[in-house]
């Protein structure tokens, strides 16, 4: 995990323990809590939050990150009371939506912090792989982001077999196969400078049918 993120996490969580705390002393919010659902609030989260961190850890595999949105979701839910209706849902089912919600806003916004330009060293630095590309995108905490990985990986697969031969070809053997730019070139019998070119050239165009699909991952889960 980076700093930044670090970062990102617990100054929510900061703003997170403020926020109940407060709510926790809103004596009028707990009430209409059990006027909408007939539940008492604080032995409803008494008995829910355990199962609620449990349920979050496999997406966060974090206890204090999971403790974290655990509490934000009550806090939705204390705030939110009159969007709930009973007829759609049970109340702990209503809330592990809000929370499963807040972990994957939580990972977009983390996501547009760390997004770098796609300038011209991704598609031209022979040092750089697209999946340098994939990877500010991406996260490794958690099942939930490695099957976004998983899933984008193949778009750009799908993608790369879809090219013209002669970007599909070099694209292959740099990307998938993982040669040299030179073993390429030795390969095809194709000068290097030509080589660079088309994988460039590929790699452009690999970015430029990919970027919408990702964006609606990213906006939508998988």
């Amino acid at each position: 995990m980076s700093q930044r993120t670090k970062y990102f996490n617990s100054l929510r969580a900061f703003k997170v323990k403020k926020q109940f705390k407060g709510l926790m002393e809103n004596i009028n919010l707990e009430k209409h809590f059990e006027e909408v659902t007939g539940l008492n609030f604080t032995n409803f989260y008494k008995e829910h939050k355990p199962k609620l961190i449990w349920f979050l850890s496999h997406y966060t595999r974090s206890i204090d990150d999971s403790c974290d949105f655990c509490d934000e979701a009550f806090i939705q839910a204390l705030k939110k009371i009159d969007t709930y209706n009973k007829e759609k849902s049970q109340v702990h089912t209503w809330i592990y939506k809000i929370a499963e919600n807040l972990v994957r806003k939580n990972y977009k916004d983390r996501m547009r912090m760390q997004t770098i330009s796609i300038d011209q060293s991704i598609v031209s630095d022979e040092k750089v792989k697209l999946s340098d590309f994939l990877k500010q995108y991406d996260s490794q905490e958690d099942l939930y982001y490695e099957k976004v990985n998983q899933k984008k990986a193949e778009i750009v697969r799908e993608v790369i077999e879809k090219l013209p031969e002669k970007y599909r070809t070099v694209l292959v053997m740099r990307e998938l196969d993982g040669m040299a730019y030179k073993e390429i070139s030795d390969s095809l019998n194709v000068n290097l400078s030509t080589i660079k070119s088309q994988i460039s050239k590929g790699r452009q165009l690999v970015i430029k049918k990919v970027q919408s699909r990702f964006n609606l991952i990213d906006e939508n889960g998988i």
